[in-house]
């Protein structure tokens, strides 16, 4: 999923956290801190700066090969993620 958020990615983004959900890669636009310090080193979350940035996680990520192991590093954020846990928290308040 290629997600280029104008003003940048935070973890508030319900676009962004369905992919993760799903465990599919995503290439999407720089981060606030929260999210550089949650994603950094992660292989299913390319936060690119620049238009080049965008073109070479693109180009890596279209061995199919490496789209499959990204996805299946968005695994691991998953328990961060989980919308029934989420849903049971907001309606139990």
């Amino acid at each position: 999923a290629v997600l280029p958020y104008e003003d940048g990615l935070t973890l508030r983004r319900g676009s962004f956290l369905a992919f993760l959900g799903r465990q599919v890669a995503v290439v999407t636009s720089s981060g606030d801190d929260e999210a550089k310090s949650l994603f950094a080193g992660a292989v299913g979350v390319r936060m690119c700066g620049n238009d080049s940035d965008y073109i070479k996680a693109l180009e890596e990520l279209s061995n199919n090969k490496a789209y499959i192991e990204c996805g299946q590093d968005n695994a691991r954020f998953k328990t961060y993620f989980d919308w029934q846990q989420i849903a049971e928290r907001i309606f139990e308040r």
